[in-house]
Parts: structure tokens; C-alpha cells; sequence
């Protein structure tokens, strides 16, 4: 018989272990972002949150800014150095994300494995998609449970915070939606989803306007709906490409380094027009097949989960911190449908390998070589990375039928 003592004991000792790994990680120094985000934090300081905005809004809607102000005045009160005070905002983040999960899914495992799938991301990189995890899981709780006004809040503080949300945000409208033929939208609730969705996603987006002013976020938005990288450190179809083009057109684009593929900058549009059509075409469909399909709960995870990984390993200018999102949503399918174990450890090691391949644990890059018997091994997991998507892809979107077991004769 188990001993329920023990199990304690051992849960103990997990959430020690990696709380204690989380704390190791906090010195870190992180990517040469941390630099931006405490440039970002003089610049608010020297000219005020909303008119810095205005003037240097970058790729990023406002929440971000807002949170980095916030702890560049904690860092003053507190006399804390402002790197070791953004990752220790950083590191209350991702406690808060693993907080939310627990409260959400009463699942004490699938919570740490979440966070533990976050760590490289947000304490040991210092990127900040963890500003967003803790609305995001709370959204998508709330969609479950059908408190729809509660999810457009939750779901809108996300976006605004970073806009890789929206991606998933077609799924989640068919989900609302609960149709799987044009002809049945008389069973919208259209009453509901003008009082509980509209309504305050309008208030919310109205009240971001009025602050920050329209043109400064949709500018951002627009900006970060085409970075100017081919492939942004992302393992994918387009650092493929970039690998290739370095050498068969190094002349153009430069010859490998040591070995390496180097990130390409602006390239033309006709080398961006394919992958992107690729992508568009294999999310259109996936977003197609969701809305002929089961409006589940689990089935939204999954196929939202396909179609940011469409985003992922086809669009041009990804970066390796965009996976963040798959990250968040990949252990969430494994708590609404157990069967996606698998799934769920693939797409956590998938994004955090590409993560490590770049930056290492500490942020430090090219510390060590990736060429490996003459061959730049982050080719060898592009390649990887890209048929593992085609094969989850293909059986989602085709699934291969299962023969009904034949009975045993009985003599």
C-alpha cells in the first residue's frame, strides 16, 4: 500500500528541488535583452510611462512597459540593482504562473512540470513572455468553465502584454462560437457574447487607447506582425533556409561562420513569400479542421496548440522565445486529455532545446560550438523539429484509423 506520508514527503521535495533551481537561476545574466529592458526602464523613468511609450513603443503592447516601470521604482524603494530586480520580478512571475496552474487543475505534478518547462525562458534568459503566463492560464480556466467575462479580461491583459496570444485566438472564437456548420449560427448566443465578450474587450481595448493612445499600439502591433529576420534564432523551415542561403549564396548573404548559420536580416520578400504562404495555408487549414470537428475543451488545447505550432515552425521572423506560448498551452492538453503525454514532452523539450542551442542556461552566446563532424547541429534539429510538427500535423488533420480488434474464438 502507498504511504500517503511519503507521498508528501516526496511532493515536498519536488516543489524544493525546482524552487531551489529557480533561485540558482536568478544570477543568471540572461540575454543581451536584459540590456533593452533596463534601457526601457531609464527611458520610462526620464520621460514618464505614457509619453515613452508614445515615443518608444518598439514591437511590444503597453503591459509590458507598465509591469518594467513598476519594478524599476520597487528597484529605487529597495535600493536592488535593476537587473537582479527584473529577474527577481521574473522569477514572482513564474511562482504566480505555477500558483494559477495549481488553483486551476488541483495537479500539483503537471503545475511543476510547467514550471519547469518556463525556467529557461523566463529566470535563467530573462525574456519576459512569463509577464503573460499567469492571465493566460487564468483565461483559459475560465473558458473552461464558461465564465466568458472573466476569460476576455484575462485573455486581453494577455495580448497586451505580448501579442503571440492572438494567435490562438481564432480556436478560442470557434469555441465560444460552439458551431461546426455556417448554417447553424441561430444556435450563437449572440446575447452573450455581446454582454460577456464585446462589451468588455471593447472597455478594456477603449481604456488601453485612451492611456497609451491608438497609434503607438496598433503601431507596435503592426511592427510585430513582420520582424525583419528570416528565422529569429527559431529552429525551423526558415533557419533551414537560412542555412542554405549562406551556402549557396554567400556572396549575397555571407558565408557560414566557423561552421555556423548567422541570423539574416531583411532579407527580400521573395525569399519570405513562400514560408509564409506555407504557413498561412497550414493554419487556415487548421483552423478549418477545428471548426468541422467537436468544440471540447481539450480539442481547443490541441488544436490551438497545432496551429501556434504552424506560427512556429513555418512563419518568418520567429523567435526562439516565441515558443513560450506551446510551452504554456502543451502541459494544460495533458490535464484536459491525458493521452498527450507524449506530446505535451515533446513540445516542452522541443522549445527549450531551441532555447539552449542559442543562449546556453545563462545567456551567454555562440559559448560554445555547435558544429559537430563538420555539421552545424542546429540544422540537424531544424530538420528534426520540422517533420516532428508534419507528423503531429498529419495525424490530427488525418487520422490514421484504427482497426476494430478482432475477438478472441472461443473453442
Amino acid at each position: 500500500m502507498r504511504n500517503p506520508k511519503f507521498k508528501l514527503t516526496q511532493q515536498v521535495i519536488l516543489v524544493i528541488g525546482v524552487v531551489l533551481f529557480a533561485v540558482f537561476l536568478i544570477p543568471t545574466p540572461g540575454t543581451g535583452n536584459m540590456d533593452t529592458w533596463v534601457r526601457w526602464i531609464d527611458e520610462a523613468n526620464d520621460l514618464g510611462l505614457i509619453k515613452d511609450y508614445s515615443l518608444n513603443h518598439d514591437t511590444y503592447p503597453p503591459l509590458t512597459l507598465v509591469i518594467l516601470f513598476g519594478v524599476g521604482k520597487i528597484s529605487q524603494w529597495l535600493n536592488i540593482w535593476i537587473y537582479t530586480a527584473i529577474k527577481l520580478a521574473i522569477a514572482a512571475f513564474l511562482l504566480l504562473t505555477t500558483l494559477v496552474t495549481l488553483w486551476a487543475t488541483k495537479d500539483l505534478l503537471l503545475s511543476l512540470l510547467l514550471m519547469a518547462g518556463l525556467l529557461v525562458n523566463s529566470v535563467a534568459l530573462g525574456h519576459l513572455d512569463i509577464f503573460f503566463a499567469p492571465t493566460l492560464v487564468l483565461a483559459l480556466w475560465a473558458l473552461k468553465e464558461k465564465r466568458l467575462a472573466l476569460f476576455t479580461i484575462a485573455f486581453c491583459l494577455s495580448f497586451l502584454t505580448k501579442w503571440q496570444p492572438l494567435i490562438i485566438a481564432p480556436f478560442i472564437a470557434l469555441y465560444i462560437l460552439g458551431i461546426d456548420r455556417l448554417r447553424d449560427w441561430k444556435r450563437i448566443d449572440l446575447r452573450a457574447i455581446l454582454k460577456k465578450i464585446l462589451v468588455p474587450s471593447l472597455a478594456v481595448l477603449a481604456l488601453t487607447f485612451i492611456i497609451f493612445g491608438l497609434k503607438p499600439v496598433i503601431t507596435a502591433f503592426v511592427l510585430a506582425s513582420d520582424h525583419h529576420f528570416l528565422s529569429g534564432n527559431a529552429l525551423n523551415l526558415n533557419w533551414i533556409v537560412t542555412h542554405f542561403l549562406h551556402v549557396f549564396k554567400p556572396e549575397q548573404y555571407g558565408p557560414l561562420v566557423n561552421g555556423q548559420a548567422e541570423l539574416i536580416l531583411s532579407p527580400p520578400a521573395s525569399v519570405k513569400l513562400i514560408p509564409k504562404l506555407i504557413f498561412f495555408l497550414v493554419y487556415a487549414l487548421t483552423v478549418v479542421k477545428y471548426f468541422l470537428g467537436e468544440k471540447s475543451f481539450a480539442r481547443l488545447l490541441w488544436f490551438s496548440l497545432l496551429g501556434f505550432w504552424a506560427y512556429l515552425t513555418f512563419n518568418t521572423g520567429v523567435h526562439e522565445n516565441h515558443w513560450f506560448v506551446a510551452i504554456v498551452l502543451a502541459p494544460l492538453l495533458y490535464w484536459a486529455d491525458r493521452k498527450h503525454l507524449y506530446t505535451t514532452l515533446t513540445v516542452l523539450l522541443i522549445g527549450n532545446v531551441n532555447l539552449f542551442v542559442f543562449n546556453g542556461l545563462d545567456g551567454a552566446e555562440n559559448e560554445f560550438s555547435r558544429v559537430v563532424s563538420g555539421v552545424d547541429m542546429a540544422l540537424v534539429i531544424a530538420v528534426f523539429n520540422v517533420v516532428v510538427f508534419a507528423l503531429y500535423w498529419a495525424y490530427a488533420m488525418f487520422p490514421w484509423r484504427q482497426k476494430k480488434a478482432v475477438p478472441a474464438s472461443v473453442d
